[in-house]
């Protein structure tokens, strides 16, 4: 993910992609790139959370306390 994100050549304000892209190395490429970046992407059904406090953990939180339907 890091080297496709190298030709960019402005700052990153959102990074949308489908669950199949979900996963820490990439939520991590894309904020090490560009910190500001919103991170849009569902995770995966069989996500888990981690102790490393970012935009996937509050999304995957709020799943298992709301439902991935809500």
């Amino acid at each position: 993910m890091a080297p496709l994100l190298d030709w960019i050549e402005m700052p990153i304000m959102q990074f949308k992609a489908d669950g199949a892209y979900d996963g820490s190395s990439t939520h991590d490429a894309v904020t090490n790139f560009g910190p500001a970046a919103a991170v849009a992407m569902l995770p995966r059904a069989n996500a888990l959370g981690s102790d490393h406090p970012g935009q996937r953990y509050r999304v995957i939180t709020a799943i298992t306390a709301d439902s991935r339907m809500k």
